[in-house]
């Protein structure tokens, strides 16, 4: 994972954390429009939500014609965490707290 956290022998994927003080503030609307301006440029992008949703990662699914992929620090071990998001990076990843 990128930043101070990653280890050695992970890779570094540019990724974006869009986490606001609280629900109904636009976080899933301005992590799909940034999600599809990061396509209109060319950018294979995955998008992340973290917590349980069954609403928002449908839209995430129809904006980056991707599979979205839950990182849920509450129920996922840090190791199978850290593997998931890997695994299913994009060149660009976003991630919806």
């Amino acid at each position: 994972m990128s930043g101070s956290g990653a280890r050695p022998d992970e890779p570094r994927v540019p990724a974006a954390l869009d986490r606001w003080v609280s629900s109904g503030v636009g976080k899933t609307t301005f992590t799909l429009g940034l999600c599809r301006a990061l396509m209109r440029r060319g950018f294979e992008v995955s998008v992340f939500k973290c917590g349980p949703d069954y609403l928002d990662p449908g839209h995430h699914r129809v904006a980056s014609r991707r599979r979205v992929h839950n990182l849920d620090s509450w129920l996922m071990q840090e190791s199978v965490l850290r593997s998931a998001f890997v695994r299913n990076a994009g060149q660009i990843s976003l991630i919806e707290a």
